[in-house]
């Protein structure tokens, strides 16, 4: 029973590894910035409806924060994706045309 249940909390402990090391891989960086993307646990999916442009900026419906168009990048899966370290954006991950 110690192995089942071993396994079980092993099973899904790695869920949200997996999910962090598609992003999380040291290699992801800011186009402009020039920084790495993320720390442990910063990537989210975010639901495309709450992203708005304005101007030049992306900004969302659950943070003040804004990222300038810019700085998106292709998203690998087609997902948005946003990495937010010590209180800002550092990438944005978005679906592109062509890309």
């Amino acid at each position: 029973m110690r192995i089942f249940a071993s396994l079980c909390l092993a099973a899904v402990l790695c869920v949200p590894a997996a999910a962090h090391d598609y992003w999380g891989n040291g290699q992801e960086i800011d186009p402009v910035t020039k920084f790495l993307c993320c720390g442990q646990s910063d990537c989210k999916e975010v639901d495309p409806a709450s992203m708005h442009v304005e101007g030049d900026l992306y900004r969302f419906d659950d943070t003040d924060l804004t990222i300038p168009v810019s700085r998106a990048q292709p998203s690998p899966d087609g997902l948005v994706w946003r990495c937010i370290f010590a209180g800002e954006i550092r990438c944005l991950f978005i679906s592109m045309p062509g890309a």
